[in-house]
């Protein structure tokens, strides 16, 4: 817990830290910093015991997006992305144990955009904190999922890498997330991975 409470004070140091460095660093330049909103899909993947089938589902992305620019090519992204995710945990017959969790999702990101133009490509990657705001389960109990070892954790902590492509004021962009916080007990080894495919507009 320990660890964790100071890994999160990091975190959130290294986002204030960088949006209010590049802020001076903008006006000077003639930069600006851009807050947009975006919205999308998460393809949610629970790896867990090898004993343990779990299904990976779909759900629902919606956040806002800031940039800060550190240099011509280079910028700090933070987002707060409330995202649905879902998994199945066990089948038996016709009947499926699914874990829900409602979640914002934090990264805070190194962006990088070597081409500006009308089209610009970039990359990006960081570190990231997820906070579980509700689990639940379908299909059975919460007691049910912790006999697998499924306990999430209200804190996840993790990273992030993928890339985008700017077109104007408009934005898509694809990432990778790995997480790095054991969500479950008994040694159950539960991680949670996933895709988060993302369109918006910045301002």
């Amino acid at each position: 817990m320990k660890f964790k409470k100071v890994s999160l004070v990091v975190l959130a140091g290294i986002g204030a830290t960088a949006v209010a460095s590049t802020s001076t660093t903008s006006i000077e330049s003639g930069r600006r910093i851009q807050i947009g909103v975006e919205a999308g899909m998460l393809i949610n993947q629970l790896n867990g015991p090898e004993d343990l089938k779990v299904g990976n589902r779909s759900g629902l992305a919606v956040g806002v997006v800031v940039d800060a620019p550190l240099s011509e090519t280079l910028a700090v992204r933070v987002e707060g992305i409330y995202q649905r995710r879902s998994s199945t945990l066990a089948k038996a017959g016709g009947a499926e144990l699914v874990a829900n969790s409602d979640s914002i999702n934090v990264p805070v990101m190194l962006r990088w955009s070597p081409i500006k133009a009308v089209v610009s490509p970039y990359v990006m990657a960081g570190p990231t904190v997820t906070f579980n705001v509700n689990n639940s389960v379908e299909g059975g109990t919460a007691q049910n999922a912790a006999a697998l070892g499924y306990d999430p954790q209200t804190f996840e902590f993790g990273a992030a890498v993928g890339g985008g492509v700017d077109v104007g004021p408009a934005f898509a962009a694809a990432r990778y997330n790995l997480g790095l916080t054991e969500l479950g007990n008994n040694n159950a080894e539960f991680r949670s991975r996933g895709f988060q495919l993302l369109a918006g507009l910045r301002f």
